[in-house]
């Protein structure tokens, strides 16, 4: 199954990035660069100090660090747009997954049953975080907890897959490493718990 990422490669090229590496380098050759080449200019009797040429400098940082301040902004509008709509993709999906999983914690199962359930419910999951990828960037808070759902999920659907009930304890012989009924047990809290985690957030 394809996983999507939760990050944008192309925010490595954002203009933001590009304006401060502009800024930066500018503001470097002024303040490091520039008066190390004074002294030569002094000695050949060229040095002439001109405030039009100071001003213009000054200005041009001012110019650059509000096109970067310009941008900045810009790019906070799209994150707290696009959270809010990965907000409400999670309030679509959470009852559903959130109900199944305390039945998983808090109900008793024959061990078959309560795998297909455990596949169902790790589907949606899944389901879940492939959706909120694809919104684009969000906030650092909605993207550290879908992050963790989504390696929670990874580690729950592979105990799933190679769990002992399809391949016997002894698959060991055959190297595959099995999981018990308990593995995948102590997998579904660890999935609920940030489950329940995102839930508090997306219902304030």
């Amino acid at each position: 199954m394809q996983r999507l990422t939760l990050l944008n490669l192309d925010e490595r090229y954002h203009p933001a990035i590009l304006l401060f590496t502009g800024f930066y380098t500018g503001t470097l050759f002024a303040l490091i660069l520039a008066p190390t080449m004074l002294p030569l200019e002094v000695l050949y009797g060229e040095f002439r100090l001109s405030w039009e040429t100071l001003i213009a400098g000054f200005l041009g940082l001012i110019g650059g660090w509000m096109a970067y301040r310009a941008a900045r902004q810009h790019q906070e509008a799209i994150e707290k747009s696009n959270t809010f709509l990965a907000i409400t993709i999670a309030r679509k999906r959470i009852t559903s997954i959130s109900g199944d999983i305390y039945e998983l914690e808090n109900s008793y199962y024959e061990d078959d049953v309560y795998i297909g359930i455990c596949e169902d419910t790790c589907q949606k999951v899944n389901e879940l975080v492939e959706e909120i990828a694809k919104v684009g960037p969000i906030t650092n808070e909605i993207l550290d907890i879908i992050s963790k759902i989504s390696a929670e999920e990874t580690i729950w659907k592979r105990k799933l897959d190679f769990c002992e009930i399809k391949y016997g304890p002894l698959s060991i012989t055959n190297e595959i490493h099995t999981y018990s009924i308990k593995d995948i047990e102590n997998q579904v809290k660890s999935v609920g718990k940030h489950i329940s985690s995102l839930y508090k957030i997306i219902a304030d």
